[in-house]
């Protein structure tokens, strides 16, 4: 079977391409069309049209650059740009409406203008993480954005402060929003208006992209956190009942900063955690046994990872008892839980200045994967595990892929796939039509492939409803 990709990236000469080869998140809207964050703002793709509808909000500068996109519960689509920036787009109009901030105006604030979270508790409320006035809330009467004003206020940690940057908000089913930061996990409740510190954190040198937070809730329902050298949390439910999980030869300095550098968490169906190290290799974690233990590169030993730094991890849900584990510098990996044994999947490293990092990994209902390089372009693997299809950048074929880095792969509702890669945009694959096509002036899909999105789509509406 052979794959062609439709790439999308932003050409001056014509109004209808998508506005930037930078792309930072993408959502999709109730009528099955892609909105775009990118360097430049916002750009919608429109699939029955196979074009961009682009917007200009007009700053003239690179705060126009959309950081994050998000759709809530009752259809809005809101987005956030670098200045401090949330607008909500007004489908009358077809223009996006700045929202107001309400914030204290006698404060100074040293802080970077990002907001790098936006959520819904259960009662539909929406929430802000702004790096620079902190927890902000969407006021519905009034439009307005404002800063959240804790009853607690005198207890309560000042999120503006230097250094205490919101990375990440969590809304648990009770309503209560957790708030991890750089310098530590915090719980506000709505209702009360109060917010409390669950666990705080030594920094020495705060870095708004440094502390990496993950948040998963394992099937007993607790909620578990790593905090890149903080640790491994597990919290009792939803409780603010917590221990700190020790890994097996793990050690904390003084001030708790630990030797092992944590970066991604996964609970899979079985309830076992795994987690994803920087230089530490998969780490598997039995909470029925309290067991850990560590996979790393052994040079002696072949059944060992082949690599100790972890990029990507995935489950699958075709093969019982398998994960995926994609590395920096190993290429991919395949981890037999029932064996405990690791095997290296060839991949056939070309580019790659790692010797082989795979940064994505998407598997299809049949098994199959798609992997995304850093280098080496995208790749498809069959369910027997063997490369059948390498997409590269060619600069003789306006069919290639655009950019053989691959940051990440996502599937849409019609099947198709958009991948968003490191320098050049956007790309799409249609997995129907197996088509390729560059977005140019004249370039537009054949009557035959925009009839038959339409079918797809109206089948998918009323499979929504």
């Amino acid at each position: 079977m052979t794959y062609e990709f439709k790439i999308f990236k932003n050409d001056p000469r014509n109004s209808e391409s998508i506005n930037s080869n930078i792309i930072w998140c993408i959502t999709e809207d109730d009528e099955n069309n892609l909105w775009i964050s990118t360097g430049a703002g916002v750009s919608k793709y429109l699939r029955d049209e196979n074009k961009f509808k682009n917007y200009d909000l007009g700053t003239g500068d690179s705060k126009n650059s959309s950081m994050f996109i998000y759709s809530d519960l009752k259809g809005n689509i809101w987005a956030a740009f670098e200045g401090e920036q949330v607008r909500k787009y007004n489908k009358f109009n077809d223009a996006w409406d700045k929202q107001k901030i309400v914030f204290d105006s006698n404060k100074v604030y040293r802080n970077p203008s990002l907001v790098l979270s936006i959520v819904e508790d259960k009662n539909e409320k929406l929430f802000i993480g702004s790096s620079k006035y902190g927890l902000m809330w969407f006021d519905e009467k009034e439009i307005v954005f404002r800063q959240t004003e804790f009853a607690n206020k005198d207890q309560a940690n000042d999120f503006t402060i230097y250094g205490t940057w919101i990375l990440n908000l969590y809304p648990d089913s009770s309503g209560v929003l957790w708030i991890t930061t750089t310098n530590g996990i915090y719980k506000y409740n709505s209702l009360s208006n109060i917010v409390k510190l669950i666990k705080e954190y030594q920094v020495n040198r705060p870095y708004i992209f440094a502390p990496l937070n993950s948040i998963t809730k394992d099937q007993f329902g607790n909620v578990w956190i790593t905090n890149d050298f903080h640790g491994l949390l597990k919290f009792d439910g939803i409780t603010d009942k917590y221990k700190r999980v020790t890994i097996t030869d793990q050690r904390f300095s003084n001030n708790g900063k630990s030797d092992i550098i944590l970066r991604r968490i996964l609970s899979d169906l079985s309830g076992v955690l795994w987690v994803g190290s920087f230089r530490k290799g998969l780490i598997k974690y039995d909470p029925n046994k309290k067991v850990f233990t560590s996979y790393f590169h052994e040079e002696k030993n072949k059944n060992s990872i082949n690599e100790s730094s972890i990029l990507s991890l995935l489950e699958s849900k075709v093969f019982p008892d398998m994960v995926y584990v994609g590395t920096r510098g190993g290429g991919l990996n395949f981890f037999n839980i029932q064996t405990s044994n690791f095997s290296t999947i060839p991949i056939g490293v070309l580019e790659d200045e790692d010797s082989g990092s795979i940064r994505s990994i998407l598997e299809d209902e049949d098994g199959s994967l798609w992997l995304g390089t850093w280098g080496d372009g995208l790749l498809r693997m069959n369910p027997q595990r063997k490369i059948v299809k390498r997409f590269i950048t060619d600069s003789t074929n306006s069919n290639s892929i655009s950019d053989n880095e691959v940051r990440i792969i996502r599937k849409d509702s019609l099947g198709n796939l958009w991948i968003g890669t490191y320098n050049s945009g956007l790309d799409y694959l249609d997995v129907q039509t197996n088509t390729f096509k560059s977005l140019r002036n004249d370039d537009t899909y054949p009557k035959e492939l925009i009839n038959l999105i339409k079918k797809k789509s109206i089948k998918t509406l009323m499979k929504q409803k």
